[in-house]
């Protein structure tokens, strides 16, 4: 890969890296979202060995997953 590539590569990480401080702060509906989704999950009474939870971008569900399911695994994928 060209040096020019990496270059770019670094920063697009950069900007989403900046942007993902106040990301959740703006992200309203993706925090409705969230929300009722784990509603759901409440509902289910599973005890997974592993989650997956994808489209995380900052992880923000993943805290309410792992307190549902203490002894899950947890994996996260943007």
């Amino acid at each position: 890969m060209s040096e020019h590539a990496d270059i770019e590569k670094q920063r697009v990480r950069d900007d989403f890296s900046n942007a993902a401080a106040s990301y959740d702060t703006a992200a309203v509906l993706q925090r409705e979202v969230c929300e009722r989704t784990l509603e759901r999950v409440d509902m289910l009474k599973l005890q997974p060995r592993r989650v997956l939870d994808v489209g995380t971008a900052t992880g923000r569900s993943l805290k309410g997953l792992a307190s549902r399911f203490p002894n899950s695994s947890m994996v996260a994928c943007d």
